[in-house]
């Protein structure tokens, strides 16, 4: 029987103005998968954009499906037409139709693609986009992307899973239950909520770019080191026994105050000494004492500022990000900065006191950044390296890592995403745009310790009771672990954790398992089913809903054990 080769279309644009479209044939791979290459001697040295189709990738409106990007967002075939750029927070993509559902991994030249939805006259599609032009440097590698077409009945669970697969088979990522073996501060969050104090910051409200000791803002402080202490008494006399207790905003100046400076201690808060008495004192109550710190922005207020170390863009200017607590911040080149500084930070830090999964801001937030400088010139791929080389210092120091968000160029050295998704605080305006399901915690849970969004941050302390109903099922849905980033005037309300501490309790030993599936079951409710097949029912709705024998309330949620022993 003659088997029909898979094909996929490569449009090139140039910067010039051209564009170029041809097909190529694919090569079928001994795992199953359809895979293109494309050497990188064969991308044009003035091309703008590589845009690649293959030949599953396209919907009617009015068709069954949808599309889902790596960041989690998906849209059916019923949406007008438009755009979606997704966050390439994960290097792989689906798509479910009538005719073929796929999922597709970007293998090579990962870190120069976006994944693109599309709708244009009712036809839709996705595709990875590489921005040849914007990688400032000649292609380092092809361009290897494998399309694995699945069962009619397969969902975008099943696109995760391949993923998941391949990211376990080749050995970057590692489960949970094989690394605690060997590693008890991993062992200890599994099993603990992660509290993020915020302590100071300074209120750049005239968004006051290069700061002085004559223009500086006034520093606000939410919480100091006794009052922590007292925070942390509380806690542990309300029985919480497992609790991970970061500080944030305890450098200089506070909260992206003067860095890359660290230290001294920002006095307001109470100085090193207090540091020192506070995290000595939560390790007696058997707390896991971190603390929060970044090396993705410089201000140049900071005593260690140097243009020298920061990213330069091709035309050799700086790279510049917002305005934030201490200025204009700058982009450092992050294989400078692990030159530079961190091992004298960590050192110090380390004597403090701190331990357990070190929280590094933002390294899990943004794409791996570049550096032009031609005296330490770095690709993305590079950055991801550096990263990745910043956060094995961690584990080296601190005994762990956690990060700000999902992007898995870190995936192998990350223990913990403060969350995985903004989709709730930052709404997408593309009319593409269906709603967001579990994509990144289908891969990683098991793998890596997450809390779910941006906003179930904060919805334990919310004001809004919907704002706390609706954290408390996403958090449980996407089999997240609670999370609270708050200063003393919440935090001193010990009530609305300790609930969600004993919540939790009862369901950490899921953070050990795989999320096998996800889906909705009926209008609004959700069922989360995991590897040792016990299953997490979620109800939206406002009325009770039945599942096998059992009653969820409305606005409510359940954990079956299927496998009870």
């Amino acid at each position: 029987m003659r088997v029909f080769a898979e094909t996929a279309e490569i449009k090139i644009s140039t910067t010039d103005g051209g564009a170029s479209v041809k097909s190529a044939e694919l090569q079928k791979m001994p795992d199953g998968a359809f895979r293109l290459r494309i050497p990188a001697g064969d991308i044009p040295r003035n091309a703008n954009t590589l845009e690649v189709r293959y030949q599953h990738a396209s919907a009617n409106r009015g068709d069954d499906g949808y599309w889902v990007a790596p960041d989690g967002v998906f849209g059916k075939f019923d949406t007008p037409d438009g755009v979606y750029v997704a966050k390439p927070v994960m290097p792989f993509f689906g798509m479910k139709t009538p005719a073929q559902n796929f999922a597709a991994i970007v293998k090579s030249l990962q870190y120069e693609f976006l994944p693109v939805a599309s709708a244009k006259d009712g036809k839709f599609g996705i595709f990875p986009r590489f921005e040849i032009k914007k990688m400032y440097f000649a292609p380092y590698e092809d361009i290897i992307i494998d399309f694995y077409n699945l069962p009619k009945e397969a969902t975008y669970a099943d696109m995760a899973k391949i993923y998941r697969r391949w990211q376990l088979e080749r050995g970057e990522v590692k489960p949970l239950k094989e690394r605690i073996k060997t590693n008890k501060y991993l062992e200890y969050a599994c099993k603990s909520v992660f509290v993020k104090i915020s302590m100071a910051a300074k209120n750049n409200r005239e968004k006051i770019e290069h700061q002085n000791a004559e223009n500086e803002p006034p520093l606000g402080v939410s919480c100091t080191f006794d009052e922590s202490m007292q925070i942390m008494r509380d806690f542990k006399a309300a029985g919480m026994d497992n609790v991970q207790i970061c500080y944030t905003g305890w450098i200089t100046k506070g909260h992206d105050g003067r860095a890359l400076q660290f230290f001294p201690v920002e006095e307001a808060v109470g100085g090193e000494a207090k540091m020192r008495e506070a995290v000595a004192l939560g390790k007696s109550l058997g707390y896991q004492m971190t603390c929060h710190a970044a090396y993705t922005g410089a201000f140049t207020i900071s005593n260690r500022w140097d243009p020298e170390y920061i990213a330069k863009m091709p035309d050799g200017s700086l790279w510049k990000k917002s305005v934030w607590s201490g200025g204009r911040s700058y982009q450092p080149c992050m294989r400078r900065v692990l030159e530079l500084f961190v091992e004298e930070d960590y050192k110090h830090i380390r004597d403090i006191g701190i331990e357990g999964l070190f929280h590094l801001d933002v390294n899990s937030a943004i794409r791996p950044p570049f550096c032009c400088d031609p005296k330490h010139p770095q690709t993305r791929k590079q950055g991801a390296e550096a990263m990745n080389a910043i956060q094995e210092m961690s584990h080296k120091y601190f005994g762990g890592q956690g990060s700000e968000a999902g992007f898995d160029h870190v995936a192998r050295t990350l223990d913990f995403a403060l969350y995985t998704s903004t989709f709730h605080t930052f709404p997408s305006k593309s009319p593409l745009v269906s709603g967001c399901v579990p994509l990144w915690q289908i891969v990683y849970h098991g793998i890596i310790l997450s809390n779910p969004f941006h906003k179930t941050m904060y919805s334990i302390y919310a004001k809004d009771e919907r704002d706390r109903i609706d954290g408390r099922l996403k958090t449980a849905e996407y089999g997240g672990r609670p999370v609270v980033y708050a200063g003393r005037k919440s935090l001193s309300n010990v009530a609305p954790l300790k609930k969600a501490y004993d919540e939790f309790s009862r369901a950490a030993y899921l953070q050990l398992e795989f999320i096998e599936d996800h889906r909705e079951i009926a209008p609004d409710v959700f069922l989360t089913k995991y590897s040792n097949s016990d299953e997490t029912i979620t109800n939206y709705s406002n009325k009770p809903f039945e599942y096998k024998t059992t009653i969820i309330p409305a606005k409510d949620y359940k954990t079956i054990k299927n496998n009870a022993k």
